[in-house]
């Protein structure tokens, strides 16, 4: 450390050496200097004379330089205003054009489902009304059911609705728009379905639709009264039914009605018999293809109006299915259907095995937040019913009543599960036709009120 330290001193002392020395030469030069300007008298003032005229003449550009760029910022402010009046017409023009886009997807939705408006097309032709209408009363010696089909003109179709009023809308769907509509003066209530589109085949498929519902004649399927053939889009006219679907009930989305066990076994009755009246009743047969909850209409009273067959097939008599391409509901389909695109009877048995669960559980028939294994509510279900432990996926809303009243309902639940189950089996050989679950479900309905009956002695 001591070593280091004198170092230290050593160059310390050094350094300052040479600045006193620096130092002192400077003062010596500077002197030097003042005695040789002394000795120059005038002319050294001439030089300065003329270093202060250099100077002045040097500073010219310098002070143009300035005023030059004095002048920058203004022309720059000039251009910012330029700029920033270009920035908010570019916006302008954007927004305007954003609003204009919004207009238009705006009106193509109302055309294609809030209202009719322009988007029933007035007819092209009175030929082709004639000739629709050829074709209709021609069928009327083959089909006696179209007899009672009433051609309506748009005129009344449109005093009915109040010019196809939003406020009168039923419900929109992929097929088109329902409105609630009024004729003869207020007394009878209809409901007119509107297709989306104009159907490919045009006329013939018009014709097709209004064959098959005509020919229907059950007091659990929904009515035709007529339709209109003034519009390029059919419109159809069913009876009112003012009761909501049977998916709006088990879901909540119709409040203050309580759909007791008693309602639900009988609407599952009703439905089963209208499906078995399709398939073996109606000639040629028919299979509805897209049966579910929001297809089955209730009236004040809980009684079933199966709808919608819009997708619905007539059927050869004496063959075993239609190859056609697979149209339904996803979480009602039956899966050898998807598969094999043969549509058949058991078809329609399967989708309402799904609305038997649907009337157990009411849970949803396709519900992403379950389980990856168990989305579809046939899955989810089957391992419960075939495990014993049916009571654990029940809809709580059967459930809360007295105990002695579901130790009498519980049986009968519990079938109607088996019942479901043979109904979603993955062959179709091994499902059951609609008049063996008509037969099922009618005889599990008396048992209950044999039950309900020998408790009620004993009580």
């Amino acid at each position: 450390m001591n070593y280091v330290a004198c170092v230290a001193a050593a160059w310390a002392s050094s350094n300052n050496k040479r600045i006193s020395h620096c130092k002192q030469t400077a003062r010596q030069k500077k002197l030097s200097m003042m005695i040789s300007r002394a000795q120059q008298g005038p002319a050294a003032a001439a030089t300065q004379s003329q270093t202060h005229s250099t100077i002045s003449s040097t500073s010219t550009p310098a002070a143009e330089s300035m005023n030059s760029s004095s002048s920058t910022p203004s022309s720059s402010s000039s251009s910012n205003n330029v700029a920033v009046i270009a920035g908010v017409v570019i916006v302008v023009v954007v927004l305007l054009a954003v609003g204009l886009l919004v207009c238009v997807c705006i009106q193509r939705r109302r055309r294609n489902g809030y209202g009719y408006k322009s988007s029933l097309r007035k007819r092209k032709s009175q030929g082709s009304i004639k000739e629709v209408m050829s074709s209709i009363m021609s069928q009327q010696g083959k089909l006696a059911g179209l007899k009672d089909v009433h051609v309506f003109t748009f005129k009344e179709l449109e005093k009915a609705t109040e010019n196809f009023a939003d406020h009168l809308i039923l419900g929109i769907g992929g097929f088109g728009t329902v409105y609630k509509g009024t004729l003869k003066n207020g007394m009878v209530h209809v409901a007119i379905k509107i297709s989306n589109h104009v159907s490919t085949s045009g006329k013939k498929q018009l014709l097709n639709e209004v064959t098959i519902l005509s020919q229907l004649n059950h007091r659990n399927l929904v009515r035709l009264y007529g339709c209109c053939l003034e519009t390029e889009v059919p419109i159809l006219v069913y009876e009112y039914i003012p009761n909501g679907n049977l998916y709006e009930h088990l879901h909540r989305l119709r409040f203050g009605v309580n759909l007791n066990w008693s309602k639900r076994l009988q609407i599952a009755a009703e439905t089963a018999e209208a499906l078995a009246y399709l398939h073996f009743a109606a000639f040629p047969p028919i299979y509805h293809r897209d049966v579910k909850t929001a297809n089955i209409l209730l009236d004040n009273t809980f009684t079933v109006k199966v709808a919608d067959f819009g997708i619905s097939r007539l059927v050869n008599p004496g063959k075993s299915h239609v190859s056609t391409a697979v149209q339904g509901t996803p979480g009602y389909l039956d899966p050898e259907y998807f598969h094999s695109y043969h549509l058949t009877d058991k078809s329609d048995v399967f989708s309402f095995g799904v609305v038997l669960l649907e009337l157990l559980t009411s849970q949803k028939p396709l519900d992403y937040k379950r389980e990856l294994e168990s989305h579809s509510l046939a899955a989810f279900s089957i391992p419960y019913i075939k495990n014993g432990k049916l009571d654990q996926i029940l809809d709580p809303q059967l459930k809360d009543v007295p105990a002695v009243d579901f130790q009498l309902m519980f049986p009968a639940m519990q079938s109607v599960a088996e019942l479901a189950a043979n109904c979603l089996a993955n062959k179709r050989k091994d499902r059951p036709t609609m008049k063996d679950v008509v037969e099922d479900l009618y005889s599990i309905k008396a048992f209950g009120k044999r039950q309900a009956a020998a408790a009620a002695t004993l009580g």
